[in-house]
Protein backbone atom coordinates (compact mmCIF):
# COMPACT_ATOMS: atom_id res chain seq x y z
CA UNK A 1 0.00 0.00 0.00
CA UNK A 2 1.33 3.77 -0.95
CA UNK A 3 0.50 6.63 0.50
CA UNK A 4 1.76 10.49 0.25
CA UNK A 5 2.06 11.06 4.28
CA UNK A 6 4.47 14.43 3.74
CA UNK A 7 2.43 16.03 0.76
CA UNK A 8 5.64 15.66 -1.56
CA UNK A 9 4.12 14.35 -4.71
CA UNK A 10 5.24 10.99 -3.60
CA UNK A 11 3.68 8.25 -2.01
CA UNK A 12 5.32 5.95 0.67
CA UNK A 13 5.00 2.33 0.56
CA UNK A 14 3.21 2.31 4.13
CA UNK A 15 1.93 0.54 7.00
CA UNK A 16 -2.03 1.36 7.15
CA UNK A 17 -5.32 0.48 8.73
CA UNK A 18 -7.26 -2.55 8.52
CA UNK A 19 -10.86 -2.96 6.88
CA UNK A 20 -12.31 -2.21 10.58
CA UNK A 21 -10.67 0.43 11.69
CA UNK A 22 -11.07 4.54 11.39
CA UNK A 23 -8.90 7.16 10.43
CA UNK A 24 -9.86 10.65 11.75
CA UNK A 25 -9.22 13.50 8.52
CA UNK A 26 -10.25 16.66 7.75
CA UNK A 27 -10.54 17.03 3.78
CA UNK A 28 -9.43 20.89 3.84
CA UNK A 29 -9.69 21.58 0.69
CA UNK A 30 -13.18 19.87 0.20
CA UNK A 31 -11.85 17.90 -3.01
CA UNK A 32 -13.80 14.49 -2.01
CA UNK A 33 -10.17 13.16 -1.43
CA UNK A 34 -8.08 12.91 1.20
CA UNK A 35 -4.96 13.69 -0.89
CA UNK A 36 -2.13 13.33 1.57
CA UNK A 37 -0.75 13.48 5.57
CA UNK A 38 -1.67 17.02 5.70
CA UNK A 39 -5.53 15.74 6.01
CA UNK A 40 -4.61 13.41 8.41
CA UNK A 41 -4.31 14.15 11.72
CA UNK A 42 -0.25 13.26 12.79
CA UNK A 43 3.04 14.97 12.22
CA UNK A 44 2.83 15.77 8.79
CA UNK A 45 -0.69 17.85 9.77
CA UNK A 46 -0.01 21.63 9.08
CA UNK A 47 -1.28 23.92 12.47
CA UNK A 48 -2.68 27.00 11.98
CA UNK A 49 1.33 28.76 13.13
CA UNK A 50 2.39 27.35 9.89
CA UNK A 51 4.10 24.72 11.30
CA UNK A 52 4.16 20.93 11.26
CA UNK A 53 2.25 19.17 14.55
CA UNK A 54 4.55 17.12 16.38
CA UNK A 55 1.69 14.22 16.47
CA UNK A 56 -2.41 13.79 16.11
CA UNK A 57 -3.43 15.16 19.71
CA UNK A 58 -1.19 18.34 19.26
CA UNK A 59 -2.74 18.83 15.51
CA UNK A 60 -6.01 18.21 17.22
CA UNK A 61 -5.63 20.52 20.28
CA UNK A 62 -5.08 23.23 17.71
CA UNK A 63 -9.16 22.37 16.45
CA UNK A 64 -10.44 22.90 20.18
CA UNK A 65 -11.24 26.53 19.85
CA UNK A 66 -13.05 26.45 23.31
CA UNK A 67 -10.00 25.07 24.88
CA UNK A 68 -11.74 22.44 26.74
CA UNK A 69 -9.47 19.37 26.19
CA UNK A 70 -11.68 18.16 23.88
CA UNK A 71 -13.10 18.44 19.96
CA UNK A 72 -17.04 18.26 20.08
CA UNK A 73 -19.76 20.20 18.82
CA UNK A 74 -18.88 23.46 20.70
CA UNK A 75 -15.79 23.56 18.46
CA UNK A 76 -15.99 25.39 15.43
CA UNK A 77 -14.24 22.13 12.69
CA UNK A 78 -16.23 19.74 14.60
CA UNK A 79 -18.44 19.12 11.62
CA UNK A 80 -15.37 19.35 9.31
CA UNK A 81 -13.82 16.15 10.43
CA UNK A 82 -15.01 12.83 8.87
CA UNK A 83 -13.87 9.61 9.73
CA UNK A 84 -12.29 7.58 7.01
CA UNK A 85 -13.38 3.52 7.05
CA UNK A 86 -10.52 2.29 3.91
CA UNK A 87 -12.47 -0.81 3.47
CA UNK A 88 -10.49 -2.26 0.85
CA UNK A 89 -7.22 -0.75 2.80
CA UNK A 90 -5.68 0.43 -0.47
CA UNK A 91 -5.06 3.98 0.80
CA UNK A 92 -7.70 5.81 -1.18
CA UNK A 93 -11.00 7.26 -0.41
CA UNK A 94 -13.52 5.63 -2.53
CA UNK A 95 -17.76 5.74 -2.67
CA UNK A 96 -19.07 4.82 0.96
CA UNK A 97 -16.03 5.25 2.96
CA UNK A 98 -16.01 8.16 4.70
CA UNK A 99 -18.34 9.08 7.68
CA UNK A 100 -19.05 12.04 9.77
CA UNK A 101 -18.36 11.97 13.72
CA UNK A 102 -22.42 11.47 14.05
CA UNK A 103 -22.86 8.90 11.97
CA UNK A 104 -19.73 7.18 13.44
CA UNK A 105 -20.97 7.49 16.66
CA UNK A 106 -18.83 9.67 18.16
CA UNK A 107 -19.32 12.48 20.46
CA UNK A 108 -16.06 14.12 21.32
CA UNK A 109 -12.30 13.70 20.93
CA UNK A 110 -10.72 14.27 23.81
CA UNK A 111 -7.04 15.57 23.01
CA UNK A 112 -5.20 14.22 26.46
CA UNK A 113 -2.90 11.54 25.41
CA UNK A 114 -0.34 9.46 27.16
CA UNK A 115 2.81 8.60 25.52
CA UNK A 116 3.63 4.78 24.26
CA UNK A 117 6.31 2.17 23.21
CA UNK A 118 3.95 -0.17 22.02
CA UNK A 119 4.93 -1.07 18.35
CA UNK A 120 2.21 -4.00 16.95
CA UNK A 121 2.70 -6.85 14.94
CA UNK A 122 2.91 -4.95 11.79
CA UNK A 123 5.50 -3.07 12.99
CA UNK A 124 3.33 0.50 13.32
CA UNK A 125 4.20 2.20 16.75
CA UNK A 126 1.55 3.22 18.52
CA UNK A 127 3.40 6.10 19.72
CA UNK A 128 0.17 8.57 21.33
CA UNK A 129 -2.88 6.74 23.34
CA UNK A 130 -5.67 8.74 24.09
CA UNK A 131 -9.90 8.46 23.81
CA UNK A 132 -13.20 9.17 22.25
CA UNK A 133 -16.53 9.16 23.64
CA UNK A 134 -19.35 7.52 21.85
CA UNK A 135 -23.12 9.26 21.40
CA UNK A 136 -24.10 6.29 23.44
CA UNK A 137 -21.72 7.43 26.60
CA UNK A 138 -18.34 5.08 26.53
CA UNK A 139 -15.17 5.52 26.04
CA UNK A 140 -12.92 3.99 23.59
CA UNK A 141 -9.49 4.24 22.66
CA UNK A 142 -7.82 6.31 19.97
CA UNK A 143 -4.30 6.16 19.04
CA UNK A 144 -1.58 8.19 16.99
CA UNK A 145 -0.27 5.29 14.85
CA UNK A 146 2.85 5.93 13.16
CA UNK A 147 3.16 3.72 9.97
CA UNK A 148 5.97 1.82 9.25
CA UNK A 149 6.76 3.59 5.97
CA UNK A 150 9.66 3.12 3.67
CA UNK A 151 10.91 6.37 2.08
CA UNK A 152 12.61 4.78 -0.51
CA UNK A 153 9.66 2.62 -2.13
CA UNK A 154 7.68 5.65 -3.44
CA UNK A 155 5.20 6.28 -6.48
CA UNK A 156 4.78 9.32 -8.23
CA UNK A 157 1.12 10.82 -7.86
CA UNK A 158 1.27 13.83 -10.12
CA UNK A 159 2.61 12.63 -13.12
CA UNK A 160 3.16 15.29 -16.66
CA UNK A 161 2.99 14.30 -20.04
CA UNK A 162 6.68 12.89 -21.38
CA UNK A 163 7.27 13.67 -25.34
CA UNK A 164 7.95 10.92 -28.09
CA UNK A 165 11.75 11.84 -27.95
CA UNK A 166 12.02 11.20 -24.35
CA UNK A 167 9.53 7.87 -24.34
CA UNK A 168 12.17 6.27 -26.75
CA UNK A 169 15.15 7.38 -24.67
CA UNK A 170 16.20 4.82 -21.63
CA UNK A 171 13.83 5.26 -18.74
CA UNK A 172 14.84 4.88 -14.62
CA UNK A 173 12.02 3.63 -11.92
CA UNK A 174 11.98 6.62 -9.51
CA UNK A 175 13.12 6.15 -5.78
CA UNK A 176 12.56 8.23 -2.51
CA UNK A 177 12.40 11.80 -3.60
CA UNK A 178 13.52 11.42 -7.19
CA UNK A 179 11.36 11.07 -10.18
CA UNK A 180 11.57 8.43 -12.70
CA UNK A 181 14.03 9.48 -15.63
CA UNK A 182 11.64 10.07 -17.87
CA UNK A 183 9.19 12.23 -15.41
CA UNK A 184 12.37 13.97 -14.51
CA UNK A 185 13.36 15.01 -18.04
CA UNK A 186 10.19 16.18 -18.76
CA UNK A 187 10.07 17.78 -15.58
CA UNK A 188 13.29 19.70 -16.18
CA UNK A 189 13.04 22.88 -18.89
CA UNK A 190 16.45 23.34 -19.15
CA UNK A 191 16.79 20.17 -21.19
CA UNK A 192 20.18 19.47 -19.33
CA UNK A 193 18.93 15.83 -18.07
CA UNK A 194 18.05 14.83 -21.21
CA UNK A 195 20.86 16.31 -22.99
CA UNK A 196 23.06 14.08 -20.12
CA UNK A 197 21.05 10.94 -20.75
CA UNK A 198 22.04 11.09 -24.42
CA UNK A 199 25.59 11.63 -23.63
CA UNK A 200 25.86 8.52 -21.52
CA UNK A 201 24.42 6.65 -24.06
CA UNK A 202 26.79 7.77 -26.99
CA UNK A 203 29.88 7.88 -25.31
CA UNK A 204 32.07 5.39 -23.71
CA UNK A 205 34.37 4.85 -21.55
CA UNK A 206 36.04 8.10 -18.93
CA UNK A 207 33.56 10.44 -20.92
CA UNK A 208 30.63 8.06 -20.36
CA UNK A 209 31.62 7.90 -16.75
CA UNK A 210 32.12 10.87 -16.16
CA UNK A 211 28.73 11.82 -18.11
CA UNK A 212 26.90 9.50 -15.84
CA UNK A 213 28.04 10.91 -13.04
CA UNK A 214 26.86 14.60 -14.07
CA UNK A 215 23.30 12.23 -14.96
CA UNK A 216 22.84 11.54 -12.23
CA UNK A 217 23.38 14.59 -10.02
CA UNK A 218 20.72 16.32 -12.14
CA UNK A 219 18.22 13.45 -11.87
CA UNK A 220 18.20 13.77 -8.23
CA UNK A 221 18.17 17.51 -8.35
CA UNK A 222 21.26 18.03 -6.21
CA UNK A 223 23.93 19.06 -8.94
CA UNK A 224 23.55 22.78 -7.60
CA UNK A 225 25.05 21.58 -4.13
CA UNK A 226 27.99 23.50 -3.48
CA UNK A 227 30.54 19.86 -3.45
CA UNK A 228 32.21 21.12 -0.40
CA UNK A 229 29.36 21.74 1.89
CA UNK A 230 29.51 18.85 3.57
CA UNK A 231 32.89 19.01 5.21
CA UNK A 232 33.02 18.12 8.62
CA UNK A 233 34.28 21.36 10.21
CA UNK A 234 37.26 19.81 12.24
CA UNK A 235 38.92 17.40 9.54
CA UNK A 236 41.76 18.68 7.84
CA UNK A 237 40.30 17.11 4.35
CA UNK A 238 37.11 16.54 2.61
CA UNK A 239 36.48 13.06 3.40
CA UNK A 240 33.50 12.62 1.30
CA UNK A 241 35.01 14.24 -1.41
CA UNK A 242 31.55 15.98 -3.11
CA UNK A 243 28.57 16.66 -1.18
CA UNK A 244 26.79 15.92 -4.49
CA UNK A 245 27.51 11.83 -4.17
CA UNK A 246 25.81 12.12 -0.56
CA UNK A 247 22.80 14.50 -1.17
CA UNK A 248 22.23 11.99 -4.04
CA UNK A 249 21.90 9.21 -2.07
CA UNK A 250 19.55 11.00 0.53
CA UNK A 251 17.35 11.89 -2.06
CA UNK A 252 17.16 8.03 -3.39
CA UNK A 253 16.45 6.65 -0.04
CA UNK A 254 14.22 10.08 1.00
CA UNK A 255 16.08 10.25 4.30
CA UNK A 256 18.75 12.77 5.32
CA UNK A 257 22.37 11.00 6.56
CA UNK A 258 22.45 11.20 9.96
CA UNK A 259 26.15 10.60 11.11
CA UNK A 260 29.11 12.48 13.26
CA UNK A 261 32.35 12.88 11.37
CA UNK A 262 35.22 12.41 13.37
CA UNK A 263 38.96 12.86 13.15
CA UNK A 264 42.18 11.25 14.91
CA UNK A 265 43.66 7.71 14.51
CA UNK A 266 43.12 4.80 13.64
CA UNK A 267 40.00 5.43 11.40
CA UNK A 268 38.93 9.05 10.99
CA UNK A 269 36.03 8.52 9.77
CA UNK A 270 34.73 4.51 8.99
CA UNK A 271 31.13 6.25 7.83
CA UNK A 272 33.17 7.73 4.30
CA UNK A 273 34.42 5.23 2.33
CA UNK A 274 30.66 3.26 3.05
CA UNK A 275 28.52 6.21 1.59
CA UNK A 276 31.15 6.27 -1.37
CA UNK A 277 31.25 2.72 -2.44
CA UNK A 278 27.17 3.29 -1.95
CA UNK A 279 27.42 6.01 -4.93
CA UNK A 280 29.87 3.43 -6.52
CA UNK A 281 27.30 0.93 -6.52
CA UNK A 282 24.65 3.45 -7.45
CA UNK A 283 26.36 4.13 -10.39
CA UNK A 284 27.21 0.51 -11.67
CA UNK A 285 23.05 -0.15 -10.91
CA UNK A 286 22.00 2.64 -13.28
CA UNK A 287 25.02 2.02 -15.90
CA UNK A 288 23.37 -1.45 -16.23
CA UNK A 289 19.63 -0.63 -16.02
CA UNK A 290 20.38 1.73 -18.75
CA UNK A 291 22.37 -0.51 -20.93
CA UNK A 292 20.54 -3.79 -20.32
CA UNK A 293 16.92 -3.06 -19.15
CA UNK A 294 16.33 0.15 -21.51
CA UNK A 295 18.24 -1.64 -24.53
CA UNK A 296 16.12 -2.24 -27.77
CA UNK A 297 19.07 -3.50 -29.12
CA UNK A 298 17.95 -6.11 -26.98
CA UNK A 299 14.76 -7.35 -28.37
CA UNK A 300 16.60 -8.09 -31.45
CA UNK A 301 18.43 -10.94 -30.38
CA UNK A 302 16.36 -14.27 -30.05
CA UNK A 303 16.83 -17.60 -28.37
CA UNK A 304 15.31 -20.95 -28.69
CA UNK A 305 14.65 -23.09 -26.26
CA UNK A 306 13.75 -26.96 -25.70
CA UNK A 307 10.64 -28.20 -24.12
CA UNK A 308 12.65 -27.92 -20.50
CA UNK A 309 13.30 -24.47 -21.13
CA UNK A 310 17.22 -25.11 -21.79
CA UNK A 311 18.56 -23.01 -24.11
CA UNK A 312 19.45 -24.51 -27.47
CA UNK A 313 20.05 -21.61 -29.93
CA UNK A 314 21.11 -17.97 -30.09
CA UNK A 315 19.70 -16.03 -33.25
CA UNK A 316 21.71 -12.51 -34.24
CA UNK A 317 21.31 -11.70 -37.79
CA UNK A 318 19.01 -9.56 -37.12
CA UNK A 319 21.03 -7.57 -34.45
CA UNK A 320 23.77 -7.55 -36.51
CA UNK A 321 21.93 -6.45 -39.66
CA UNK A 322 20.50 -3.71 -37.72
CA UNK A 323 24.05 -2.75 -36.49
CA UNK A 324 24.87 -2.85 -39.99
CA UNK A 325 22.90 -0.29 -41.43
CA UNK A 326 23.29 1.88 -38.25
CA UNK A 327 27.17 1.57 -38.54
CA UNK A 328 27.16 2.95 -42.34
CA UNK A 329 25.71 6.54 -40.88
CA UNK A 330 27.01 6.86 -36.94
CA UNK A 331 30.03 4.08 -36.96
CA UNK A 332 31.43 5.39 -33.71
CA UNK A 333 28.09 5.44 -31.89
CA UNK A 334 27.19 2.09 -33.08
CA UNK A 335 30.33 0.80 -31.96
CA UNK A 336 29.96 2.38 -28.40
CA UNK A 337 26.32 0.76 -28.85
CA UNK A 338 27.75 -2.70 -29.10
CA UNK A 339 30.69 -2.00 -26.57
CA UNK A 340 27.89 -2.16 -24.18
CA UNK A 341 25.13 -4.38 -25.23
CA UNK A 342 28.71 -6.60 -24.96
CA UNK A 343 29.50 -5.08 -21.80
CA UNK A 344 26.42 -6.20 -20.01
CA UNK A 345 25.48 -9.81 -21.69
CA UNK A 346 28.68 -10.23 -19.37
CA UNK A 347 26.57 -9.86 -16.48
CA UNK A 348 24.18 -12.18 -18.07
CA UNK A 349 25.43 -15.85 -16.77
CA UNK A 350 24.95 -19.03 -19.56
CA UNK A 351 22.84 -16.45 -21.66
CA UNK A 352 24.68 -14.23 -22.28
CA UNK A 353 27.92 -16.00 -22.98
CA UNK A 354 26.39 -18.00 -25.27
CA UNK A 355 25.20 -14.60 -26.71
CA UNK A 356 28.84 -13.06 -26.93
CA UNK A 357 29.66 -16.64 -28.19
CA UNK A 358 27.29 -16.32 -31.22
CA UNK A 359 28.27 -12.63 -31.63
CA UNK A 360 32.02 -13.37 -32.17
CA UNK A 361 31.10 -16.10 -34.82
CA UNK A 362 29.48 -13.80 -36.31
CA UNK A 363 32.18 -11.53 -36.93
CA UNK A 364 35.78 -11.19 -38.93
CA UNK A 365 39.14 -9.90 -37.66
CA UNK A 366 39.94 -8.44 -41.05
CA UNK A 367 36.30 -6.51 -41.57
CA UNK A 368 35.60 -3.53 -40.79
CA UNK A 369 35.73 -1.78 -37.36
CA UNK A 370 32.28 -3.20 -36.39
CA UNK A 371 32.96 -7.17 -37.53
CA UNK A 372 36.59 -6.53 -35.66
CA UNK A 373 34.61 -5.67 -32.40
CA UNK A 374 32.15 -8.56 -32.90
CA UNK A 375 34.88 -11.17 -33.67
CA UNK A 376 36.73 -9.79 -30.37
CA UNK A 377 36.22 -10.53 -26.76
CA UNK A 378 34.92 -7.50 -24.98
CA UNK A 379 37.40 -5.35 -23.43
CA UNK A 380 36.32 -4.58 -19.71
CA UNK A 381 37.49 -1.43 -17.36
CA UNK A 382 36.81 -2.63 -13.98
CA UNK A 383 37.18 -0.37 -11.37
CA UNK A 384 36.94 -1.07 -7.56
CA UNK A 385 35.95 0.99 -4.54
CA UNK A 386 37.33 2.15 -1.32
CA UNK A 387 36.20 -0.99 0.59
CA UNK A 388 37.90 -4.56 -0.02
CA UNK A 389 37.32 -5.68 -3.61
CA UNK A 390 37.23 -9.04 -5.83
CA UNK A 391 37.41 -7.98 -9.42
CA UNK A 392 37.72 -10.45 -12.23
CA UNK A 393 38.10 -9.72 -16.12
CA UNK A 394 36.99 -11.93 -18.81
CA UNK A 395 38.66 -13.31 -21.58
CA UNK A 396 39.78 -10.70 -23.43
CA UNK A 397 42.14 -7.29 -22.73
CA UNK A 398 40.90 -6.30 -19.63
CA UNK A 399 41.88 -3.21 -17.02
CA UNK A 400 41.29 -3.81 -13.34
CA UNK A 401 41.72 -1.26 -10.89
CA UNK A 402 41.44 -1.79 -7.19
CA UNK A 403 41.33 1.76 -6.07
CA UNK A 404 41.55 1.83 -2.01
CA UNK A 405 41.41 -1.67 0.21
CA UNK A 406 42.90 -4.61 0.05
CA UNK A 407 42.20 -5.80 -3.19
CA UNK A 408 41.89 -8.90 -5.05
CA UNK A 409 42.31 -8.69 -8.82
CA UNK A 410 42.03 -11.69 -11.56
CA UNK A 411 42.26 -10.66 -15.06
CA UNK A 412 41.84 -13.79 -16.31
CA UNK A 413 42.52 -14.74 -20.21
CA UNK A 414 44.16 -12.57 -22.71
CA UNK A 415 46.57 -9.97 -22.19
CA UNK A 416 45.74 -7.47 -19.66
CA UNK A 417 46.33 -4.25 -17.47
CA UNK A 418 45.86 -4.51 -13.41
CA UNK A 419 46.87 -1.76 -10.39
CA UNK A 420 45.60 -2.76 -7.19
CA UNK A 421 46.17 1.20 -5.33
CA UNK A 422 46.04 1.73 -2.29
CA UNK A 423 45.81 -1.21 0.49
CA UNK A 424 47.52 -5.26 0.60
CA UNK A 425 46.84 -6.35 -2.95
CA UNK A 426 46.62 -10.17 -3.91
CA UNK A 427 46.88 -10.84 -7.88
CA UNK A 428 45.87 -14.30 -9.22
CA UNK A 429 47.18 -15.84 -12.55
CA UNK A 430 46.43 -19.00 -13.44
CA UNK A 431 47.94 -21.38 -16.69
CA UNK A 432 46.48 -20.16 -20.16
CA UNK A 433 46.09 -16.53 -18.46
CA UNK A 434 48.36 -14.51 -21.72
CA UNK A 435 50.28 -11.89 -20.10
CA UNK A 436 49.20 -9.83 -16.91
CA UNK A 437 51.00 -6.12 -16.78
CA UNK A 438 50.86 -5.12 -12.56
CA UNK A 439 51.79 -1.42 -11.62
CA UNK A 440 51.48 -0.85 -7.73
CA UNK A 441 53.29 1.15 -5.46
CA UNK A 442 51.10 1.00 -2.45
CA UNK A 443 51.07 -1.36 0.78
CA UNK A 444 52.14 -4.68 1.01
CA UNK A 445 51.47 -6.74 -2.83
CA UNK A 446 51.47 -10.38 -3.84
CA UNK A 447 51.47 -12.34 -6.96
CA UNK A 448 49.40 -15.99 -6.29
CA UNK A 449 50.20 -18.40 -8.98
CA UNK A 450 47.59 -20.89 -9.81
CA UNK A 451 46.95 -24.81 -9.75
CA UNK A 452 49.78 -26.46 -11.91
CA UNK A 453 52.57 -23.34 -11.90
CA UNK A 454 55.18 -24.52 -9.65
CA UNK A 455 58.23 -22.16 -9.01
CA UNK A 456 60.65 -24.84 -10.87
CA UNK A 457 58.08 -23.98 -13.87
CA UNK A 458 59.14 -20.35 -14.04
CA UNK A 459 61.86 -18.21 -15.47
CA UNK A 460 62.31 -14.58 -13.03
CA UNK A 461 64.63 -12.13 -15.25
CA UNK A 462 64.18 -8.20 -15.53
CA UNK A 463 65.56 -5.39 -17.36
CA UNK A 464 65.70 -1.43 -17.02
CA UNK A 465 62.22 -0.66 -16.15
CA UNK A 466 60.26 -4.05 -15.36
CA UNK A 467 60.92 -8.08 -13.42
CA UNK A 468 59.74 -10.98 -15.27
CA UNK A 469 57.67 -13.87 -14.40
CA UNK A 470 57.45 -16.70 -17.59
CA UNK A 471 55.62 -19.68 -17.12
CA UNK A 472 57.74 -22.10 -19.40
CA UNK A 473 55.90 -24.49 -20.36
CA UNK A 474 53.00 -21.83 -21.96
CA UNK A 475 55.14 -19.01 -22.53
CA UNK A 476 52.85 -17.29 -20.33
CA UNK A 477 54.20 -13.83 -18.79
CA UNK A 478 53.94 -11.57 -15.69
CA UNK A 479 55.77 -8.23 -15.60
CA UNK A 480 56.03 -5.65 -13.14
CA UNK A 481 57.48 -2.41 -12.60
CA UNK A 482 60.80 -1.55 -10.63
CA UNK A 483 62.65 1.56 -9.69
CA UNK A 484 65.84 2.21 -11.97
CA UNK A 485 68.45 1.28 -8.47
CA UNK A 486 66.02 -1.92 -7.95
CA UNK A 487 64.92 -1.07 -4.36
CA UNK A 488 61.64 -0.24 -5.07
CA UNK A 489 59.24 -2.63 -7.09
CA UNK A 490 55.52 -3.81 -7.15
CA UNK A 491 55.46 -7.18 -5.85
CA UNK A 492 56.46 -7.42 -2.45
CA UNK A 493 56.09 -11.99 -2.42
CA UNK A 494 55.16 -14.33 -5.24
CA UNK A 495 53.24 -17.58 -3.97
CA UNK A 496 53.43 -20.66 -5.69
CA UNK A 497 50.34 -23.31 -6.12
CA UNK A 498 52.72 -26.26 -4.46
CA UNK A 499 54.01 -24.25 -1.54
CA UNK A 500 57.61 -22.42 -2.43
CA UNK A 501 57.82 -18.17 -2.49
CA UNK A 502 59.93 -16.11 -3.89
CA UNK A 503 60.61 -12.76 -1.74
CA UNK A 504 61.35 -8.93 -2.42
CA UNK A 505 64.76 -9.95 -2.20
CA UNK A 506 64.53 -12.84 -4.46
CA UNK A 507 62.69 -10.69 -7.16
CA UNK A 508 65.51 -7.94 -7.18
CA UNK A 509 68.02 -10.24 -7.97
CA UNK A 510 66.37 -11.63 -10.61
CA UNK A 511 68.86 -12.36 -13.88
CA UNK A 512 69.23 -9.19 -15.66
CA UNK A 513 68.55 -9.09 -19.77
CA UNK A 514 68.73 -6.54 -22.38
CA UNK A 515 65.85 -7.26 -24.05
CA UNK A 516 62.66 -8.85 -23.60
CA UNK A 517 62.21 -11.60 -26.52
CA UNK A 518 58.22 -10.70 -27.03
CA UNK A 519 55.72 -8.61 -25.02
CA UNK A 520 52.95 -7.72 -26.74
CA UNK A 521 51.50 -4.14 -26.64
CA UNK A 522 48.37 -3.49 -24.26
CA UNK A 523 46.20 -0.36 -25.36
Amino acid sequence: MYFDHDNNSFAEQSGWVGKDDGLLVFDKNNNGKIDDGSELFGNNTILSNGNKAANGFEALKDLDSNNDDKIDNQDTNFNNLKIWQDKNSDGKLDEGELLSLAQAGVKSLNTNYNNSNEVDANNNAHKQQGSFTTTAGTTNKMNDVWFDVDLAKTIETDLVEVNDVIANLPNLAGFGNVHSLHQAMALDTSGELQDLVEQVISASGAEQNDALTQMIYHWTGVEDIDPNSRTAGRMHDNVIVDARKLKALEELTGKEWLGTWWEGDPDRNPQAPILLKAFDDLQLYIKDKLFYDNNNLLSKIRISTNDEGELTEVHVSTFINYLEFEYADNPQQTLNQLRQVKTALLKRGDVGKQTLAALEQAGDEDGNALAQMLARDIYLHLIGTYDNDILTGGSGFDVLEGGDGDDTLNAGQGNDKVTGGAGNDIYIFNLGDGQLEITDANGYDKLQFGEGITKEDVSLYQDKLHIYLEVLKTGDKVRFDRSDDSREIAIDRVDFSDGPQLSQQDLMGANVVDTVDYWQVLS
